[in-house]
């Protein structure tokens, strides 16, 4: 299953590496390609998993999704 998800916050390649790798130690997740220009990130996971309990554990004071 993969998702797209909008991010507000994200303005380097930094913010790109930052999310991607807080995103990975989800349980479940396989692949993250996060692009600040953009302010997405897309995520594949293998499981499916409640979009909110996801949020939860990358939403911070830094970052804020949008969807």
């Amino acid at each position: 299953m993969e998702k797209m998800i909008k991010v507000q916050g994200m303005h380097c390649t930094s913010c790109n590496i930052l999310l991607t790798d807080s995103i990975m130690e989800i349980t479940g997740v396989k692949k993250v390609s996060a692009d600040y220009k953009k302010g997405s990130v897309v995520v594949e996971c293998d499981t499916e998993k409640p979009f909110s309990e996801e949020k939860n554990e990358f939403e911070n004071d830094v970052y804020k999704v949008l969807n």
